[in-house]
C-alpha cells in the first residue's frame, strides 16, 4: 500500500478482517494478476488523503508486536487520527476500541461535543456538553464557531435556564459553577441525544451484521 512516500506490506487478511471497505474492494472482480492493484511494490494499493503516520499508529493497534500483545502508547491526538481510519474504512471493532481508550482521557467539553458528532459517540456528546453548561467559564466565541451557532445557542440557553433557576431558590451569594436544572438539559438537547443514539445504533447493527455476513 502507498502511503505518502511509503509502501506499507500489510497482509490482504488483516485488512479484510478488521475493514468492511477492504473486504468488499477486495471482492470485487480483479483483471490479470499484474494488473491487480496491490500485486507488487510497482503496483501498490494507492491511499491518498491518509497520514503514513496515522496509517501506521492504526496498524500498531491492529497488529501489536510485543509477546503477549500489549496496547501501543498513543497520544490523544493519534488515537483521534485512529478513530478516524477506523471510521472511514468501517473497522468496528478498531472504532470502539479507540472511544474506549479516549474516553477516560478527558478532553474539553467543545472538543467531546464535536468529536461525538463527527463519529456518533452518544456518551461524548452528553458528556461534553454537561461540562459546557456546568463550566464557571463562560463559552468564548471560537468555542461557539466550534460547536455551531444552533448548538452554542442551546449551551447558554440551558446555562441561563439553571442560572436563573439557582437565583430564584437562593438569591445570594452568587454561585461559581452553574448547577443544571436536568429537566432543561434533557429539553434542550434531548433530540441531539436520540439522534445520536440512533446513530449509533444503526452503525453498531450494521457492523455487527456485515461482518457476519463477511465470515460465512
Amino acid at each position: 500500500m502507498q502511503i505518502e512516500d511509503t509502501l506499507f506490506k500489510v497482509p490482504r487478511f488483516v485488512l479484510t478482517s478488521n475493514s468492511l471497505v477492504f473486504a468488499d474492494m477486495f471482492m470485487i472482480p480483479q483483471g490479470t494478476a499484474a494488473d491487480v492493484e496491490g500485486s507488487s511494490d510497482n503496483n501498490p494499493i494507492t491511499l491518498d488523503q491518509v497520514k503514513k503516520d496515522d496509517f501506521r499508529n492504526l496498524m500498531k493497534v491492529i497488529l501489536p508486536l510485543d509477546v503477549p500483545p500489549s496496547q501501543p502508547t498513543l497520544s490523544k491526538d493519534e488515537w483521534i487520527a485512529v478513530l478516524g481510519l477506523a471510521d472511514l474504512w468501517q473497522m468496528h471493532k478498531i472504532r470502539l476500541h479507540c472511544i474506549k481508550m479516549l474516553t477516560p482521557i478527558g478532553m474539553p467539553g467543545v472538543e467531546l461535543v464535536v468529536l461525538a458528532k463527527k463519529y456518533h459517540v452518544p456518551q461524548w456528546l452528553r458528556s461534553g456538553y454537561h461540562d459546557l453548561v456546568n463550566q464557571h467559564k463562560t463559552p468564548s466565541l471560537a468555542d461557539a464557531k466550534r460547536l455551531g451557532w444552533p448548538s452554542a445557542i442551546k449551551v447558554f440557553q440551558v446555562r441561563e435556564n439553571s442560572r436563573n433557576s439557582y437565583h430564584n431558590r437562593y438569591p445570594t451569594p452568587t454561585p461559581t459553577t452553574t448547577t443544571t436544572n436536568n429537566f432543561s438539559f434533557e429539553a434542550v438537547f434531548g433530540d441531539e441525544f436520540a439522534e445520536e443514539e440512533a446513530e449509533y445504533e444503526r452503525y453498531t447493527s450494521t457492523g455487527t451484521n456485515a461482518s457476519t455476513s463477511h465470515s460465512t
